[in-house]
């Protein structure tokens, strides 16, 4: 797969209580996990990974176009088609 475009971010989550907890449980810390992300092509589309830069699990989602792994991107995890660097071949 070549590498088309990196961008860099930071995923926030737990924290306050949103509603969903079993009352008295105790509320999740708040977390921060920095991310690489890339958009990669193949002969089949595109693939959008988020791969921690703490070695932990990445994952990968499946695109038409580099366009809607952009919008995917925005969508989960805040990252405007802006923020992205092109990387050279």
């Amino acid at each position: 797969m070549r590498l088309l475009k990196r961008a860099e971010c930071t995923l926030e989550f737990g924290g306050p209580d949103s509603g969903w907890r079993p009352q008295g449980a105790a509320p999740y810390p708040s977390q921060s996990k920095a991310l690489t992300l890339e958009i990669r092509s193949s002969s089949e589309g595109y693939f959008l990974l988020s791969i921690p830069n703490d070695g932990s699990l990445a994952g990968d989602t499946w695109h038409r176009t580099v366009e809607e792994a952009l919008s995917q991107a925005e969508l989960q995890f805040g990252v405007a088609s802006s923020s992205w660097q092109e990387v050279s071949a």
